[in-house]
């Protein structure tokens, strides 16, 4: 079964400055276009709320059929990352650090803990795979 856990990646450690507005210089379309090539069996779907526009990234499982597994708020410069299933995760939260300038700094935030680990460019499937805060099974 799914993992209720969710990661949040922000430009920004919101435990050192709290209500940070740093905005990424990300183009949604193009991230969908990107995200569409890297996972060619996933759907994503684009909505407009009051928030501004929302990118979400769905992927086929075995278990769940379609499962929403990540989403990015554009006016927030804001990601989330479902923790499961654990390899398609980890395989987004890394796509996301190349994706985005280095020039950028990037926080994986865990609110299960209140903690927030900077992602450096150097960062590996197996450094991410440490950042999840209990077990979570893959598919």
């Amino acid at each position: 079964m799914s993992s209720e856990l969710v990661f949040t990646i922000l430009p920004f450690d919101p435990w050192v400055t709290p209500g940070n507005e740093v905005r990424l210089p990300i183009d949604l379309d193009d991230f969908a276009r990107q995200l569409q090539a890297k996972w060619p069996g996933s759907e994503i779907k684009i909505h407009r709320s009051e928030e501004g526009r929302i990118a979400r990234l769905y992927v086929p499982t075995r278990t769940q059929g379609k499962w929403n597994i990540a989403g990015f708020e554009e006016d927030y410069s804001q990601l989330y990352v479902s923790g499961w299933p654990k390899s398609t995760a980890k395989e987004i939260i890394l796509w996301y650090r190349h994706y985005v300038p280095i020039c950028y700094r990037l926080f994986l935030v865990t609110p299960e803990n209140d903690h927030a680990v900077e992602l450096t460019e150097n960062i590996t499937l197996d450094d991410i795979e440490e950042m999840y805060p209990y077990p979570v099974s893959d598919e």
